[in-house]
């Protein structure tokens, strides 16, 4: 089938140009952040943890359920729940203060703009896409919960954390659903014994390519979404936004205001 040939260019492709945006675009390293902007936060992040965590493990066929985009976004979810918890709890002493990010916060802001942006794309795409196509209409919670209430309480996070959603983070938007689109493929001709989870990947139909174009272009695309929620919270919530310093100065409180601009 040359559908197969088009699909595995790409796939290549877009890795390519992930990999590329990765190497290419980086957040800035000279800035201050808030690692527990408050008590809040953290009691909120717990609740999630133990909720995320029932939604995962009791309520899917783990490990079955993993061929699912949807499930691989509520994993991604979990973790990133997890390690925000465990970071905040390690700086609950400097609550309410800014401190220079570090590459783990670096990293564990570029994962929280990753399970941002997906979680409004597999929303959009369940309902607008899988659930009209399905024969059986019947609405069970936690498919409203995998597929909306999941982005209601990402958005409280986002209110509430030190974070902006970055770019920066353009690469890693891009790799996701060429890791997914390849795993997908792969278990098609292995261990899922021909099961596509999703009609739109099966690569026999001749306009499978062209979904698959369609399904990578959406994501940089709720990537810019999520940026313009950021340029809100800098404008409505400045004092939780990250802070561009100059390196060459000391960073104290007292001169604060002379070190430090707006990123």
């Amino acid at each position: 089938m040359w559908q197969s040939f088009v699909i595995a260019f790409l796939l290549v492709a877009m890795g390519a140009v992930g990999v590329y945006c990765v190497c290419r675009f980086q957040a800035p390293v000279h800035e201050t952040y808030q690692p527990s902007p408050s008590r809040l936060l953290l009691g909120y992040r717990a609740f999630l943890v133990v909720l995320f965590a029932v939604a995962l493990f009791g309520y899917n066929t783990l490990p079955f359920a993993w061929v699912y985009y949807t499930v691989w976004n509520l994993t991604l979810q979990l973790v990133y729940l997890v390690w925000a918890t465990v970071h905040q709890f390690r700086h609950r002493a400097v609550t309410g203060t800014a401190v220079p990010t570090t590459a783990e916060s670096r990293a564990l802001n570029a994962f929280f703009d990753v399970c941002f942006s997906v979680s409004f794309l597999v929303c959009m795409v369940y309902w607008g896409v899988v659930y009209p196509s399905r024969v059986d209409k019947t609405i069970k919670i936690m498919s409203v919960f995998q597929h909306g209430i999941n982005c209601i309480f990402l958005m409280g996070e986002f209110a509430l954390n030190g974070f902006v959603v970055r770019k920066a983070t353009l690469g890693y938007i891009l790799i996701l659903p060429v890791l997914y689109g390849a795993f997908s493929w792969i278990g098609h001709e292995t261990w899922n014994d021909g099961f596509w989870p999703y009609k739109f990947l099966d690569i026999s139909s001749q306009a499978s390519p062209l979904w698959y174009v369609g399904t990578f272009l959406v994501h940089p695309v709720l990537l810019l979404g999520t940026l313009g929620l950021s340029k809100l919270k800098s404008r409505w919530r400045p004092a939780l936004c990250p802070v561009a310093f100059d390196p060459t100065l000391p960073l104290t409180p007292k001169d604060d205001d002379d070190n430090v601009t707006p990123a």
